[in-house]
């Protein structure tokens, strides 16, 4: 038996089998995605060095209209927070607070982080941590804005730490108005939509691990996103993928 014909053979039938995989779930709309298997989607992007196996089955269909605009700080929230230690900044209205733990070396990070989740607001009934990991000796996470079971990109509490030397938060946080119809299409099911990290830039060698890949809601044009009691935009839904870089990656979500 000539084995390397064989070899050969085999590599051409796996790949048939995988632009036939491609071809069902990316480009066919009427398929069911039910009968999708997931499982077999992320062994394709494993093969292609993206790992998405922390990654679970969601379905999305219908989803409802938002209006949203930035919500101004209160004085007294700023005031508070530069009592706790923390020097703060604006940029575009983004809130940045830095505070030095060299200099504040006996204060303890977390219950300091928590105490700036009070004085603003955040809790379990209002946002849902996305992440919270380690690396490169820093620690990052996210907390987004929730409401009513849908998550806002665009309302955020960022964290990145590094013991003994910083913490470093940014915050921006929405005034969210639910309306009583629905976005005109549906959305695109995750076994579509993520086969669309394989047009991720990578090098040779290097794998892209996905910690997060959801649905969230979106104003495109950031400026139309203003502190204004009375002009608010509409945000529409994306699919958000998150490397463990701290990288986000954004896919339309309606087909």
């Amino acid at each position: 038996m000539d084995w390397k014909k064989t070899k050969n053979i085999l590599i051409i039938a796996l790949l048939i089998m995988n632009v036939f995989l491609v071809y069902n779930i990316y480009f066919k709309d009427n398929i069911d995605q039910e009968i999708v298997d997931l499982t077999a989607v992320k062994k394709l992007l494993r093969e292609r060095d993206i790992d998405i196996s922390s990654i679970s089955q969601q379905t999305y269909k219908e989803m409802p209209k938002f209006s949203v605009s930035k919500i101004e700080y209160k004085q007294s929230e700023l005031t508070e927070i530069e009592e706790l230690g923390f020097d703060l900044t604006t940029n575009e209205d983004v809130l940045s607070a830095n505070f030095n733990l060299v200099v504040n070396s006996d204060v303890q990070l977390q219950e300091l982080i928590e105490n700036v989740k009070v004085i603003l607001g955040i809790d379990a009934e209002n946002s849902v941590l996305i992440y919270n990991y380690h690396i490169d000796g820093k620690t990052f996470a996210l907390y987004n804005q929730d409401e009513d079971g849908y998550i806002f990109d665009d309302g955020y509490l960022k964290i990145e730490s590094v013991p003994d030397q910083y913490v470093l938060i940014e915050y921006q946080w929405l005034d969210i108005s639910k309306n009583d119809e629905s976005l005109n299409g549906l959305i695109y099911p995750i076994e579509k939509s993520i086969l669309s990290l394989l047009d991720l830039n990578k090098n040779d060698g290097e794998t892209i691990r996905i910690i997060d890949y959801q649905i969230v809601y979106r104003v495109e044009e950031k400026e139309d996103l203003v502190i204004d009691s009375i002009t608010t935009s509409e945000p529409l839904p994306y699919w958000r993928a998150i490397t463990d870089k701290n990288e986000s990656v954004y896919f339309n979500g309606l087909r």
